[in-house]
Parts: structure tokens; sequence; C-alpha cells
């Protein structure tokens, strides 16, 4: 398993300083205008910090993730401060979640307390598709048949323990009450397969009361 230590964030560091500001702006804009009002974001998972350094004035963004703040990491984390938010953005985070073994509780509660889900993730082609659950999450080692998934730029193991496809992203959010609004490849180029999506919580399923607390839960 890959571990979230210094090293790790900067390699990502250096990995997206070429790219961090534009594909930041281009994450910006399509939360503008879908929230167009937007005051309170959640970056869930938010590595070095990139949604919080492009951040519009007078928005306020509360950023976790689960490995610690270290020196040379452009913004530390806020933590979660708020039992709700407009937005919660979960960029380059849920797949690194083994959801066939144990979901993140704390995740799916926040994505609970927030009104609108942004997710950019790796989709893996649905042309490729060998395997009858394609409908699921995958699971790490993969459910597919052939070497399809290990030639693919995203097979990291041990790092990325779910392989999403369209459908199988839909499913999950639909599974906790958001319908999708929007799907598309915003961030491409350079980020090849990188899928970016918008989800909005059904009528009476985001709770406003403080739902920061984390319960044992599995998906």
């Amino acid at each position: 398993m890959v571990e979230y230590d210094f090293n790790y964030y900067k390699k990502m560091q250096r990995k997206n300083s070429g790219t961090a500001e534009r594909i930041n702006n281009v994450r910006w804009e399509l939360i503008k205008s879908y929230v167009p009002k937007v005051k309170t974001v959640l970056d869930y998972g938010s590595g070095c910090g990139y949604l919080t350094a492009f951040a519009p004035e007078g928005v306020e963004v509360d950023s976790y993730d689960i490995g610690k703040y270290y020196d040379g990491i452009p913004y530390p984390q806020t933590g979660i401060l708020k039992g709700h938010y407009d937005a919660i953005c979960l960029y380059d985070v849920i797949e690194h979640v083994d959801w066939a073994v144990k979901s993140d509780a704390l995740m799916l509660s926040m994505i609970r307390a927030s009104t609108y889900v942004f997710v950019s993730v790796p989709i893996f082609p649905g042309d490729a598709i060998a395997h009858k659950s394609s409908t699921f999450p995958f699971h790490d080692p993969p459910l597919f048949t052939g070497n399809d998934i290990i030639q693919w730029r995203h097979y990291r193991p041990g790092e990325h323990l779910t392989y999403f496809t369209e459908e199988s992203l839909t499913a999950l959010l639909k599974a906790l009450g958001y319908e999708l609004l929007y799907k598309g490849y915003d961030e491409c180029p350079p980020r090849l397969d990188i899928m970016t999506f918008v989800f909005s919580g059904v009528s009476g399923n985001v709770s406003k009361e403080n739902n920061s607390v984390a319960r044992s839960e599995s998906w």
C-alpha cells in the first residue's frame, strides 16, 4: 500500500506544478456554473491544496486529506469545520478507497452533508470492459479478463484501489441519493481518461445538520 507521507505529496507537487493553475481554474468555472452563489466548499482529499490556492474571492474552502501537513506543501489542511457545504469536491480521491472491502465513512457522511458533489476520477474505457459486473466498482485486483487493466495508464496497484466506469460511479452516487447533472472530459488534455462529474442531492436527501462525525459503514 502507498504511504501518504511527505515524499508522496512532494512527488504530487512536482508532477502537478505545471498544470495546477489551469486545471483548478477549470474546476472553479464548473463549480460556479452549477452553484453561482457558492459560499462553502469542502475539498475532500485536498492533497497539496491547489483548490484553495485558486479559490475565488468570497468562497470559504475547508480542506481535508488522509495525509498530514508537511512543510513545503503549499496550503495546509483546515480540517472539516462545518456541518453542511454548498459543494464537496472529490478530485483524484475516490479511486484511492477500496469500495469492495470498506467504504470511507467520513467521506460518505460529508457527501450527504453537501448539496452538490464534484468528482474527477480515472474512468476505465467502456469498450474494454469484459466483466458482467461492470455496473459496480471494481476491486484491486480488478475484475477484468485479459490484460486490459494492467496496460491502462491509471493502473497503480496499492494506490488506486478501485477502478470506475461511468456506470459504476453513477451507481455509487445514486445509491447515496444523488443524481447526475453533468459528465465530461474538462481536464483533458493533459489528463487523459480523467472524467469530471457533477451530482446534485435529490430533494430531502441532503442534511443541513452537523453530519461530520463518521460512523462505521460499508458499501
